[in-house]
């Protein structure tokens, strides 16, 4: 059985997005920069659980990323994964008329910097 994917090219695919953002395709890149972020995100989490040998595959990512605050032991850490989880989920659902290619570009490139 094969492990979680590697996170790093999903942020890089989810970086090249922003970076090529066009007025043509306003609307469709922020959505699959957001959805490519959020899987590397998960991706991440789920490696470190298969790193430490703790089975999470049933649980959603609400409750894994709830157990991240008391195995990381860093909960500032653990608070950013939470709120960039949300965050890239609610931009994943997000109608174009409520995420404008402008904030959207802003918005995720921001999330892209934080450590």
């Amino acid at each position: 059985m094969t492990g979680p994917a590697d996170p790093r090219p999903l942020l890089e695919l989810a970086d090249g997005l922003l970076r090529r953002a066009e007025p043509a395709t306003a609307g469709l890149w922020p959505r699959a920069s957001a959805l490519l972020a959020l899987q590397a995100l998960e991706a991440g989490v789920a490696r470190l659980w298969q790193r430490h040998a703790l089975d999470f595959h049933g649980c959603s990512m609400r409750t894994q990323l709830i157990c991240l605050r008391s195995y990381l032991e860093d909960a500032p850490l653990a608070a950013r994964a939470s709120h960039t989880w949300s965050a890239l989920s609610r931009a994943c659902q997000a109608s174009s008329a409520d995420c404008p290619l402008g904030s959207s570009s802003r918005y995720l490139a921001s999330g892209r910097d934080q450590p």
